[in-house]
């Protein structure tokens, strides 16, 4: 959340400061979709790396599997 977060501040501080202030009708589509994506995507990448790493070290402890 917080990664997100930082993220939409730098690269939409506009769509952000209309969230803070409740102004719902300033915001677009494209804005939220963007926003949304933001927080997906560092989230994405973080899982696929856990579960990367979880299972490299599974395959490590237990070579025969």
């Amino acid at each position: 959340m917080i990664v997100g977060t930082v993220l939409n501040l730098i690269n939409q501080p506009e769509t952000m400061a209309s969230l803070v202030f409740l102004d719902f009708h300033s915001i677009q589509r494209t804005h939220v979709v963007k926003a949304v994506l933001t927080y997906i995507v560092p989230f994405l990448v973080a899982t696929y790396g856990a579960i990367t790493a979880l299972r490299l070290q599974s395959e490590h402890d237990n070579p025969s599997l």
